[in-house]
């Protein structure tokens, strides 16, 4: 179990990372196509997209290890709801 909180929060802060990489790339892309660049604008825009694709990953990624970690979970007390 402590290999998979060691993961989590290694895909939290890559997401965050991608996050950030993503909305700077976008905020240049905007101003290389108001600036009329469009070919530097059309290649920033592919870092983004890539970003965001590595970002879907993740997340998809995060998602799954969290549901891996709560179904198999030994130290949560075994207590009927009340």
């Amino acid at each position: 179990m402590k290999h998979s909180r060691f993961w989590i929060g290694r895909l939290f802060w890559t997401g965050a990372v991608l996050t950030f990489v993503a909305l700077l790339a976008c905020a240049i892309s905007l101003v290389l196509r108001a600036v009329d660049d469009d070919g530097g604008a059309s290649g920033v825009w592919g870092v983004f997209l890539v970003a965001a694709s590595a970002w879907v990953i993740d997340f998809i990624s995060l998602v799954a290890l969290l549901a891996w970690r709560a179904i198999h979970e030994d130290d949560a007390p075994r207590e009927p709801p009340r």
